[in-house]
């Protein structure tokens, strides 16, 4: 008898628990008037600030380290220009090269010979990258009030177009070894660093829709009709794509 009386009352007790609070959950979204507004509608700016930064452009190409390839008739000044300046000169090809570079010649095919390339299958390019501009955008922001202090607010706009601008300049990292005449009179090492393009040049190099909605839940401080200054502290979720 005991135990059944004592079930009896727990169950009870349960269900008398599971009345009140849904009877006490439910005013937090009844429609009827508690004394203060249930919801609120602002239409207004949004300033998107993407805060990324530039990640440094890695170039792949099809060229192997190493890669052969005949050379064929060249501007002689294109070889002059394009000398390692920290090689080990070959006095007697550079001085020929230099010769027909005077009289604004070309190095012949049967002269310059074969080319390593190397340096060109990929590579990083340091201070550069894409980056996001800030953009502004009409907003709209609705609110509703769960009690007169707490609400949950969720902010939407026109999905604008952000200018995605480019920073800094790609410059390919050359370098080969030549051989004139097959090699028998000793090699000439080039090196130089040729611009491609300067990522910068334009106003912008890209365009991207933003989508940023957010949702937020907020403490809304005083009261309403007596405080006419209500500040408040908000923490949510912002999604950006």
């Amino acid at each position: 008898m005991k135990k059944s009386t004592f079930i009896c009352m727990a169950t009870g007790l349960i269900g008398i628990t599971s009345t009140t609070q849904a009877a006490d959950y439910s005013k937090y979204f009844s429609m009827e008037a508690e004394g203060f507004k249930r919801f609120s509608v602002s239409v207004g700016a949004l300033h998107v600030m993407p805060q990324g930064k530039a990640q440094p452009v890695r170039v792949n190409t099809a060229i192997n380290e190493g890669y052969q390839s005949k050379v064929g008739n060249i501007q002689a000044q294109t070889v002059i220009d394009n000398l390692d300046p920290d090689r080990r000169p070959n006095r007697f090809v550079e001085g020929l090269v230099r010769l027909i570079g005077a009289f604004g010649g070309q190095v012949s095919s049967g002269l310059s010979g074969d080319s390593y390339v190397y340096g060109l299958s990929e590579w990083d390019n340091p201070g550069t990258g894409l980056e996001a501009d800030d953009v502004t955008t009409l907003g709209i922001m609705t609110n509703y009030f769960f009690t007169d202090n707490v609400s949950f607010e969720m902010k939407a706009g026109i999905p604008p177009k952000v200018d995605i601008k480019g920073k800094g300049t790609i410059y390919a990292p050359f370098a080969a070894v030549a051989t004139p005449l097959g090699g028998i009179a000793g090699n000439l090492n080039l090196a130089n660093d040729i611009r491609i393009t300067d990522l910068a040049q334009s106003n912008k190099a890209a365009e991207a829709r933003a989508w940023t909605p957010a949702f937020e839940f907020q403490y809304h401080f005083g009261k309403t009709g007596v405080n006419k200054f209500r500040p408040y502290v908000g923490v949510g979720l912002m999604y950006a794509y």
